[in-house]
């Protein structure tokens, strides 16, 4: 699955979030996934993911991805949400891997999340996800193309971030996945994750992530 990495609007680690980028603010990511054990056997990664998510109106971002090495490099996404107000939770439906080649790159997942602060114990998260049955399937080959979204993620301070992250099903993008983030500049920060994946077919190997994140 070369453009296996789920092409990234605004997440948590793995999944989306309920974040929007701010108005007229441009986002640049790059994330990478590759393996740290039995590397001596034959590594493995994903294509590294450099990412642009701009906010394009109040609630609404869109982006675009190119995966460097890929076939077909471009994916666009897309996300639509409010913030909390009150008892009411933060909400977001939106698009992600929409690929430009038809059955290699078309993922087109869609996807709908609310979250709620929990002061001081963090952030929860639940939807779920579909996506192309005939590109989302389980090891066997036939289609897994549904899945739910569960996070927890908390601020400690502030330059410190933790995350938990798991989406249900058996396509590559059902995975859990756990890490932190350290804001070394007002604008700036980096991620540090592990994913463990439960299609194995898909993803041979649970991976290390890196996720550096700017705004401009």
């Amino acid at each position: 699955m070369a453009n296996a990495a789920l092409a990234t609007p605004s997440t948590n680690i793995w999944n989306p979030s309920t974040d929007i980028q701010p108005l007229h603010v441009v986002h640049f990511g790059i994330d990478n996934y590759s393996s740290v054990s039995n590397n001596s056997g034959g590594g493995y990664s994903f294509p590294t993911d450099y990412g642009l998510t701009y906010g394009l109106a109040p609630g609404l971002e869109v982006g675009i991805d190119f995966f460097s090495p890929a076939a077909h490099p471009v994916q666009f996404n897309a996300k639509y949400g409010m913030p909390e107000r009150g008892a009411a939770p933060a909400w977001a439906v939106g698009v992600q891997n929409v690929g430009t080649k038809a059955g290699a790159t078309n993922y087109n997942i869609a996807y709908a999340v609310l979250s709620k602060q929990y002061a001081p114990v963090g952030r929860f998260t639940v939807g779920g996800y579909r996506g192309n049955r005939g590109l989302l399937v389980d090891g066997d080959g036939r289609p897994a193309a549904t899945g739910l979204i569960l996070a927890w993620d908390r601020s400690f301070g502030k330059r410190w971030w933790g995350a938990l992250d798991w989406a249900t099903g058996r396509s590559f993008c059902g995975a859990f996945a756990a890490g932190a983030s350290y804001k070394f500049a007002p604008n700036a920060s980096l991620i540090l994750g592990y994913v463990f994946f439960r299609n194995h077919v898909a993803n041979p190997k649970n991976l290390l992530t890196t996720q550096l994140d700017i705004d401009l």
